[in-house]
C-alpha cells in the first residue's frame, strides 16, 4: 500500500470519528470510506484514552459528578455532536409512521423531533450517571479500562455494521458505504480491535466486544427492517448506543468482587 492511499485512509477515518478536518489533494478514491475502517479501533483507543484523562483531571479538581459531565462533553465535542445528532435522527425516523421514503425523509431534515429529543435526553442522562459511578471506583486501572475499552469497542463496532448492512440510500455517507469493506479490511480491522481490548481489559475483553457488537447489531437491524439499510445516521446511533451499553457493562462488572477484568499489559 502506497503511502498515500495510507495517509488518506487515516485522514477519512479520523474526519468521521472526529470534528477534525484534514485537507486532503486530488481526487479521493470511492472506496476510501470502506478501507479507512480499518482504522477505527486506534481511533477510537486514542479519543477513549483523552475522555478517561480529562474526566480524571476533573474529577480530581472538583468531583465525579463534573468529571462525567466532562467525558460526556468531550466525547460529544471530539464528533462534533455528529454521533448524537444521528442518534436522534434515527430515533426520529424509526419513529415516523409511513414508508422508507417517508424515514428516510425526516431523517434527512435534521429536525430534531419529540422521539429524537426523548432518545437523546434519556441516553445522555444515561450515560452521565453510569460514567459517574464508574470515576468512584477505587480501581484506577478499573476505571481507565471502563472508559477507554467502551469507546474504543463503540468504534469497533461500526466496521461490522459498515461491512455487513447494506446503505439505505446512495447518496450522502451511502455513496461510499455501497462499496463495504472486503474481507481482508474488515478482517484486519476487527483484529485489530480484539488485540488492543485483549491487551486493554484482557481476555475478558472478548465478553465486552461481543455485548458491543449486538447493541449495534440490534440498532442498525432495527434501522435495516424500516429502511431498508444503515445511513451514516445510524451507524452514528449504534455507536452511542453501544458506547451506552458497554458503559453499563463494565460498571457492572466493577461490581462483583469474584469476576474483575485483568488487563494483559499490566
Amino acid at each position: 500500500m502506497a503511502p498515500k492511499d495510507l495517509l488518506v485512509q487515516i485522514k477519512t477515518a479520523i474526519g468521521f470519528l472526529t470534528v477534525l478536518r484534514i485537507p486532503s489533494v486530488g481526487v479521493q478514491p470511492d472506496d476510501v470510506f470502506a478501507k479507512s475502517t480499518v482504522w477505527f479501533p486506534i481511533i477510537g483507543l486514542l479519543i477513549g484514552a483523552i475522555a478517561y484523562a480529562t474526566g480524571s483531571l476533573a474529577t480530581a479538581l472538583f468531583s465525579h459528578n463534573i468529571g462525567a459531565i466532562t467525558i460526556v462533553t468531550f466525547l460529544s465535542a471530539v464528533s462534533g455532536g455528529l454521533h448524537l445528532d444521528g442518534l436522534a435522527d434515527t430515533a426520529d425516523g424509526m419513529a415516523t409512521p409511513g414508508d422508507k421514503a417517508d424515514k428516510l425523509g425526516v431523517m434527512s431534515a435534521g429536525n430534531t423531533g419529540p422521539a429524537g429529543s426523548a432518545t437523546l435526553i434519556m441516553v445522555l442522562l444515561l450515560q452521565w450517571a453510569v460514567i459517574a459511578e464508574i470515576l468512584q471506583i477505587e480501581s484506577n486501572i478499573m476505571r481507565f479500562m471502563a472508559i477507554t475499552g467502551s469507546v474504543l469497542i463503540s468504534r469497533w463496532t461500526a466496521i461490522p455494521m459498515s461491512a455487513f448492512f447494506r446503505p439505505a440510500r446512495l447518496s450522502g455517507l451511502g455513496k461510499s458505504m455501497q462499496l463495504k469493506p472486503k474481507a481482508p479490511t474488515t478482517t484486519i480491522g476487527l483484529s485489530i480491535g480484539l488485540v488492543l481490548i485483549s491487551l486493554l481489559v484482557g481476555w475478558s475483553g472478548i465478553v465486552f466486544l461481543v455485548v458491543g457488537l449486538l447493541s449495534s447489531t440490534f440498532v442498525c437491524q432495527l434501522a435495516a427492517r424500516q429502511i431498508g439499510g444503515i445511513t451514516g445516521d445510524v451507524l452514528g446511533a449504534s455507536i452511542e448506543i453501544s458506547l451506552t451499553v458497554t458503559l453499563l457493562l463494565f460498571l457492572f462488572v466493577s461490581m462483583q468482587t469474584d469476576f474483575i477484568p485483568s488487563p494483559l499489559w499490566g
